[in-house]
Parts: C-alpha cells; sequence; structure tokens
C-alpha cells in the first residue's frame, strides 16, 4: 500500500472515531423529550472533514461517518432511523461544505472575517436549517414528536448550528495547528493568564446557569455576563483558544441543564433549550467573529511591519549598491574601452582562424591598392582553396577540420611579410595580399612556398591529414582596378587551377572570365534538366564472371543538353553537389530506375538487382530511408532487387547516424555496397560491422591489370579482405579479357565494363536482356 493510500486510511478512522465520540456526547447531552441535543457534534466533525480534505476523498469520509453513525446508534430508535439521521448529517456536511467552497476560492481557513462569515452564513445558518426540515420530518415519521414541527425544526436547527459553530472552527484550526507546529503548549507567559481564564469561565457560568435567577430577573440579558470571556480569549489566544472558552461554556451549560438546574423556572425544557442555545450562539459567533477579525489585523500588521523592515533593508542595500556602482564607474570607462576594442577586434577577424575576416581584408585590398598607384609598384592577390577539403570533415569530424583550418592559417602567414596580409573568406577559402612587388613573378614564388607549405602532412589530436591547396592569381593593375575585379578574377583563376590539376597555381587570363560565365550557364541550365526531360537514365550490366550471366544492372545518371549534346558525368554531378541539386538529381534517378526495373523483373528478363548510386548529401537527408521505401512502394520493385551503393566518404561520417540507416535499410531487405573502395578513407573496424553485401573495386585499381603490380597488389588485396568478411566484390572498368581472367583467377565474384557491354538506354537495355538470354539458351 502507498503513502497516499495509508493517509486516506488513517483520515477515515480518524474521522469515524472522532464522529461516532461526537455521536456518543450528543446522544448522551440530550434534555427534551425527543431527545435532541443542545448541540450535536458529529455533523461539525464531518462539515470539518470535509473542508480540510479534497473531495475526492469524501465519499469515503462518508462512508466513515455513517459506520460511526449506526455502530452509536439512536436509544429508543430502529437501526434505520440512525442511518436516516446520520444521511441528514452527511447531507448538512456535503451542502455547506459544497456552498463554502464553492464561494471561498483556494484553501479555506478561518484566516479572513469574509471566511468566517461565508462559514456561518451557508453552515450554520443554510445547510442546518435544510438539513433540520428533514431531522424533524423523520421525528414525525417515527411519533416521537411531543411538540409542534416547527420547534422541533428549530430545536434541531440551532442544536446543529451550535455544533457547527462551537467545533468546526475548533477542529479546522487545531489540523492546521499540527500541520504547521506539531506542539501545541503555551508559551510561559500566557500559561498563567490560561488558568485564570477556565476558573472565571467556571465561576460565571455556574452563576448563569445555576445562581442566575436570584442575580437577574430578565435573562435576555445572560449572555452579557459571558462575552467577555469570548472577547478576552479572542484577543488573546486566537481563534483557537476563544473556541476552546465557548466548547467549556457549552458543555457547562449542558451538564447545569442535565443535572435539572434548569436557570429559567418559568419556561418549558425546550424553550429553556433553545434560549440556552441562542446565549451560546450568540457568545460563539460574537468570539469567533473577533478572534478571526483580529486575526486578520494582526496578520495586516504583521505584514505591514516585514514590508516596513525589507523597505529599511532595501534602502540600505540600495546604498551599499550606490556605493559599490559609483566605484564600478570608475572602472567602466576602460572596460568599455577594452570591449570596444574587443569587439572591433572580433568584427574584423575569423573566429577560428584569427586572420582577418573579409570585412578587414577589403579594407586592406583597398588601402593596397591606393598605395599600388601611388607606387605604381604591382600588387598581387592570391585566392586559395583547400583540395577536397570536404571529405576531411566526412571522414574526420568537423572538430579535426577546424583544426585543420587553424594549422593551414599558421602556415600561410609563415610565407608572407608583415607587410602582407592572410585572410579567410570562410570555409577553406583563404586569400593573401602581396604589396610593393618588385616582378609578377615574385607572387608565384611566394605562391610556391604556400604550395610546399601546406603539403606537409597534418597531424591533428594524433591523425594525420594530408591536403592540398588550389590558388588563383589576379595583379593590379592589369587583371582589375578595384577590389570587386580583383577578387572575382582571383577566384576564376583558382577555379581553374583546381580544374586543371589540384594542388597547383594559376595566374589570371582574359579567357578564364568565359569559363567561369560558362559555368554558370550551365548551373543554370541544370536546373531546368528534369523539367525539360533533358536527363536520363543508361544501364551498364553486372556479370557473374564464373557464369557469364547477368546478374544486376548499374544505372547512371546522363544529361542531354539541348545545345552542347552529351554532357559528362564528370562535369555536371560535381556541379550538381556544387550547387545543391544532386538531392533531387539523385531521387529521380531512383525513382527512375526502380520502375524500369520493376518492368524487367516482371518479364523475367532480369533476376538481379538494379545498383543506384547515392551521393553524401541525398544519404544525409534525414527522411532517406522513407523516401527509399515509398520508392520501391510506387514503383512496385522489391526491396531485394534494389542495390544502394555509397561510397566510402559517406559512410565514415557520422558514424552512430550512418550505422542507424544502414541498419534501416538492411531490414527494409535493400543490398547495400561500398562503391570505389580503396579510394577513400575507411576503417576496416568499422566496416565489419556495417550491414554491407559488396565491395566494388574502382576501375582505377582494375586499369594495367595484371600488368601493374601496384595495382595488382591492392586488388588482390581487396579480394581477400572481401572474401574473409563474406562479402561479393565487383570489379568496375573490365575492357580485357586478360582482366577478366586475372579477376577470375583471384576469384573476384562479379564484373563490369566495356567487356561485356557499354551503358545502353532503358529501351535498348530490355532489348539486350532478351538477346542476351536466347544468348545463353543456345550456348547450354
Amino acid at each position: 500500500m502507498d503513502s497516499r493510500a495509508v493517509h486516506i486510511s488513517i483520515r477515515m478512522m480518524l474521522v469515524g472515531i472522532t464522529y461516532y465520540v461526537g455521536a456518543w456526547f450528543g446522544v448522551n447531552q440530550t434534555i427534551t423529550a425527543e431527545g435532541i441535543a443542545i448541540f450535536w457534534p458529529p455533523n461539525a466533525v464531518l462539515l470539518a472533514a470535509f473542508l480540510l480534505f479534497p473531495h475526492r476523498q469524501w465519499p469515503l469520509m462518508g462512508l466513515a461517518a455513517l459506520a460511526a453513525e449506526l455502530i452509536a446508534g439512536v436509544p429508543g430508535f430502529p437501526l434505520w432511523a440512525a442511518l436516516a439521521f446520520g444521511l441528514v448529517n452527511l447531507f448538512e456536511a456535503s451542502l455547506g461544505a459544497w456552498l463554502i467552497r464553492y464561494f471561498v476560492s483556494g484553501r479555506f481557513d478561518f484566516d479572513k472575517l469574509s471566511n468566517a462569515a461565508t462559514f456561518v452564513l451557508f453552515g450554520p445558518l443554510l445547510a442546518s436549517a435544510s438539513a433540520a426540515l428533514f431531522g424533524a420530518a423523520i421525528y414525525v415519521l417515527l411519533g416521537r414528536a411531543d411538540s409542534s414541527y416547527l420547534l422541533l425544526w428549530r430545536l434541531w436547527w440551532f442544536g446543529d448550528a451550535l455544533g457547527l459553530l462551537l467545533l468546526t472552527p475548533l477542529l479546522v484550526t487545531l489540523w492546521r495547528r499540527l500541520q504547521n507546529r506539531p506542539r501545541l503548549f503555551l508559551p510561559r507567559f500566557k500559561r498563567s493568564e490560561t488558568t485564570a481564564l477556565v476558573a472565571i469561565a467556571l465561576l460565571l457560568a455556574t452563576l448563569v446557569f445555576f445562581q442566575g435567577a436570584e442575580i437577574v430577573e430578565d435573562f435576555v440579558f445572560t449572555p452579557i455576563l459571558l462575552i467577555p470571556l469570548g472577547i478576552w480569549s479572542a484577543f488573546h489566544f486566537g481563534l483557537l483558544g476563544a473556541s476552546l472558552t465557548v466548547v467549556l461554556i457549552a458543555i457547562l451549560a449542558v451538564d447545569h441543564l442535565m443535572g435539572g438546574l434548569n436557570p429559567y423556572p418559568s419556561i418549558t425544557p425546550q424553550q429553556a433549550v433553545l434560549l440556552t442555545q441562542e446565549h451560546i450562539a450568540i457568545i460563539a459567533v460574537v468570539s469567533l467573529g473577533l478572534a478571526v477579525m483580529w486575526h486578520e489585523i494582526s496578520q495586516q500588521r504583521r505584514t505591514m511591519q516585514q514590508q516596513e523592515n525589507d523597505l529599511q533593508a532595501h534602502n540600505v542595500l540600495l546604498e551599499q549598491r550606490i556605493v559599490e556602482r559609483t566605484k564600478d564607474l570608475e572602472h567602466a570607462n576602460q572596460s568599455l574601452q577594452v570591449a570596444n576594442q574587443r569587439l572591433t577586434y572580433m568584427a574584423q577577424h575569423d573566429i577560428l582562424t584569427g586572420l582577418p575576416n573579409r570585412t578587414l581584408f577589403t579594407d586592406r585590398l583597398d588601402v593596397a591598392i591606393v598605395q599600388a598607384k601611388r607606387s605604381g609598384k604591382p600588387l598581387a592577390l592570391l585566392f586559395m582553396d583547400l583540395d577536397r577539403f570536404k571529405n576531411v570533415n566526412d571522414v574526420f569530424g568537423h572538430a579535426l577540420g577546424d583544426g585543420v583550418l587553424s594549422e593551414v592559417a599558421i602556415r600561410l602567414a609563415t610565407c608572407v611579410r608583415a607587410s602582407d596580409t592572410v585572410s579567410r573568406q570562410g570555409g577553406d577559402e583563404f586569400t593573401v595580399i602581396l604589396t610593393e612587388l618588385d616582378h609578377i613573378q615574385d607572387a608565384a614564388r611566394v605562391a610556391e612556398k604556400l604550395l610546399a607549405v601546406v603539403a606537409s602532412p597534418f597531424i591533428i589530436d594524433g591523425t594525420e591529414v594530408v591536403v592540398g591547396i588550389s590558388i588563383g592569381i589576379a595583379c593590379f593593375p592589369e587583371n582589375g582596378r578595384d577590389a570587386t575585379a580583383l577578387l572575382s578574377n582571383a577566384d576564376a583563376a583558382m577555379y581553374v587551377a583546381k580544374k586543371e590539376s589540384r594542388h597547383h597555381y594559376q595566374f589570371y587570363s582574359a579567357s578564364m572570365n568565359a569559363w567561369a560565365q560558362g559555368r554558370l550557364t550551365l548551373e543554370s541550365d541544370l536546373r531546368h534538366a528534369i523539367k525539360r526531360d533533358e536527363l536520363f537514365v543508361m544501364y551498364q550490366p553486372q556479370v557473374d564472371l564464373a557464369t557469364g550471366a547477368i546478374v544486376g544492372l548499374e544505372a547512371l545518371a546522363r544529361w542531354r543538353h539541348p545545345t552542347q549534346g552529351l554532357i559528362s558525368p564528370d562535369t555536371f554531378i560535381p556541379l550538381a553537389e556544387e550547387c545543391g541539386l544532386i538531392v533531387t538529381i539523385g531521387a529521380w534517378v531512383l525513382e527512375t530506375a526502380c520502375r524500369h526495373h520493376a518492368l524487367w523483373v516482371a518479364e523475367n528478363l532480369i533476376v538481379g538487382t538494379v545498383a543506384v548510386n547515392v551521393s553524401a548529401h541525398q544519404f544525409r537527408q534525414p527522411e532517406f530511408v522513407e523516401k527509399v521505401e515509398q520508392v520501391l512502394v510506387h514503383s512496385g520493385l522489391s526491396a531485394a532487387h534494389l542495390e544502394l551503393e555509397v561510397s566510402e566518404s559517406v559512410v565514415m561520417q557520422d558514424l552512430h547516424e550512418v550505422m542507424d540507416k544502414l541498419e534501416k535499410l538492411h531490414r527494409l531487405g535493400v543490398k547495400l555496397a561500398i562503391d570505389d573502395f580503396g579510394t577513400g578513407y575507411s576503417s576496416l573496424s568499422y566496416l565489419k560491422k556495417f550491414p554491407i553485401h559488396r565491395l566494388k573495386i574502382d576501375q582505377s585499381f582494375t586499369r594495367g591489370l595484371p600488368g601493374d603490380r601496384e595495382n595488382s597488389a591492392i586488388t588482390q588485396a581487396i579480394i581477400s579482405m572481401g572474401r574473409s568478411l563474406e562479402l561479393d566484390v565487383l570489379a568496375e572498368g573490365i575492357e580485357t579479357r586478360e582482366q577478366e581472367a586475372y579477376l577470375r583467377s583471384l576469384a573476384c565474384h562479379r564484373g563490369q565494363g566495356y567487356l561485356y557491354a557499354r551503358p545502353f538506354p532503358a529501351t535498348e537495355c530490355a532489348d539486350y536482356l532478351r538477346s542476351h538470354e536466347a544468348a545463353l539458351l543456345v550456348s547450354r
């Protein structure tokens, strides 16, 4: 049983026991012939429980109260009457608690005069009066009514109301006090005052309810003698003390009346009970109201005092802060100057390398051009871009790539004079401004020094990295008379250097602008190629080297330009990767290849797979696996007939994400192959963990077989490794029978190349598959 259930059980027991004690007391202090008590405690117990505990626990509290009512019983009444009386009490407590909680927001407590007024209105007045209607009716039904129904109703009402007035505030306050301060002992200075209060209460109550007839003839004013006690207890002991004082007075009144000492000999017992109830109710209401009002006033005083203390403390703290701020202001200008210098530096320098950024570079280039105009000495601008730096980030991660960039910046700075400027343009691009050159060839010598220092291996966190750099050189005034022209022309020269031979420098020439313009035009045409239906897919067969059977196809993207004819994939695929079109093109190739292959499989032209290359950008898409699954569903091709080819650089970046995607594809049934194996960075420890089934030997290794000893050794190593890892191995670029025989002798499984067939368009591929199948049947 959890702690919550234990707490609820304890609360039920407390309610039941307290209700039982109250019922026993109420039954045993009846005076009238009908058996109605002066004040009825059980309903006060139940109302206090409903006000203290959540409404979800009311049914349990009600059951506990009914059980206690049945156990206590009502002498001289049948069991069903006791149950009926219990239900009346339950109705009274529920009605009062619901109305009070409805009009009092939040937790109910006797800490505000408005809360006390709400309690008196909806508890003793409304709820008790309503319950009395049913209680008096039960007496009439039982035939136990010696008085009129109206008198019975008044006796029941006043008895219940007095019970609520006397005990509900006492029980609620006592429970709150136990929750906040378990100790109930009075301070020493109040113990003597408490003793005096109790003694005076006993004396006055005895005089009022026993000897009162000899003192005052008109007993309407009798409560005046006891009201001061309530005021005294309210002001000095709070609500708890006032409640206990009134309860003591009520108990004394009951004791005297039950002993036959009627202070009102001229009226009937029922009227004496009503008058006593009225007197005690007046004392209770006055004491309760004054206690709550005094508590609210005291609380407001404490709050105001606390606010005043807080204000004084705040003033002191404010004065201290003013002094501190005054001292701080003395350092503010110095700090502000330092901050401005820092902000200026950050705004003009690259955060990673500390080199001047594009903004500062532009300013210095403008100044250098002005100086070159005055001096008449040549000025050179070198635009540099690291070769294949993307592979470094893909394989080793961006953190190590940032380390390489920082080290490159340091090495570049060592190759120039203090009067020159080395800056980072962004990414892996750097620039150098060479001023006051004696000859243009001085720029070439500096470029050679830059190539040399960058070519040396970088050791970053124990990892050796080798990168190259391509440099474009533009000179003032021959290649441009302003900063924009020089930068644009140096950039164009750099692209030519990268295109012709990486890790190389190139001076700008006028023809380079035409090349750059052509490149931009080609990029624009490529963006419209799919819509214009200029792209198409060709298929190259893959052959089993042992049997000669066609076991698969590779889908290859081709572009037929409207004016330039067929554009080489080596031209437009890198361009698509640079301008971000490779994802769209790759998705289109995948859809087209799956649709064609599904038709050929349905016609029984082929039973193998169709291999589709996946670029790094396409593989990194978060929904890549879902898109592959959608393509398979839409095309009707089974996953077992699809093979996705990824390069080593793709699978070696962000290994956790890559492994997750490869596993999902493997669960779909898609086959996976590593394309151009041996040309990039790879980790064999991770390779054996990937769910791949084929390695593809790049055609650069196949070329020259079997005479090239180095390529032969690499090829043999790849095939042996694939066999040990239980992977299929396919060799690309087979063009001669000697290459085929050599690969077959090494137990290479599959081959692909011009020896078997060139890539076919879709229609010709279908015809080729039919003729090849027929040729195999004839040979058999």
